[in-house]
């Protein structure tokens, strides 16, 4: 007795949906120092440092790899490079993000790389929400050095070149600058003890 059609049909179906990997499987994605973009189906696939919460399906979130630091990155308020920079944006604005300076194209060989001292930078977005939670944090402690160090932000949406050199694939993002030269970097959100440490390192 010969089979019919739609049990073959069928059983070829569910022979394929067994073999692909699902949604619920979880992927992983993360992006190089070179910024080049990978997808691993465990995390084992990922560079060592390369923490996750949770498993998600591979569009659900992106790992930020950057070389060894003294701190390791954060997977949160990471920069989707596929997204439109005017999608971005959200309600919020720079007002929120308190006093201090920003810096731009513009003034930032003057202001950072010429300052004569110890330059905090935080690379910064408007719609991350690690950065709103970090920003009083950094503003704490513009007063707490007062001249001994000099802090201010680049809103990266509105500096790509400066993101873009400094290789900032991530916010929020804090590049410590001294006698114009990268001396220190630390990526997402970490206590304020740790902030304290690394600034009276490179005083």
């Amino acid at each position: 007795m010969q089979t019919p059609w739609y049990v073959l049909f069928f059983t070829i179906l569910f022979l394929f949906a067994a073999a692909a990997p699902s949604q619920a499987d979880g992927f992983f994605k993360w992006v190089d120092e070179k910024g080049e973009t990978h997808y691993s189906d465990s995390q084992s696939g990922a560079p060592a440092g390369v923490k996750n919460t949770q498993e998600r399906s591979f569009d659900d979130i992106e790992y930020n790899v950057t070389p060894p630091v003294e701190y390791s990155p954060s997977p949160f308020g990471v920069l989707d490079r596929k997204q439109p920079r005017e999608k971005r944006k959200s309600n919020r604005s720079k007002a929120s993000a308190g006093s201090l300076p920003w810096f731009t194209q513009n003034n930032f060989d003057y202001e950072v790389l010429r300052s004569g001292r110890l330059t905090l930078v935080e690379f910064w977005a408007v719609w991350c929400g690690v950065c709103r939670k970090v920003d009083p944090v950094i503003n704490d402690l513009a007063v707490e050095f007062g001249s001994k160090v000099k802090i201010g932000r680049v809103d990266i949406d509105e500096e790509e070149l400066l993101q873009r050199k400094y290789k900032v694939s991530g916010v929020p993002n804090l590049v410590f600058f001294k006698n114009g030269k990268v001396v220190g970097r630390m990526i997402g959100r970490h206590s304020r003890d740790s902030y304290e440490k690394m600034i009276k390192r490179l005083i």
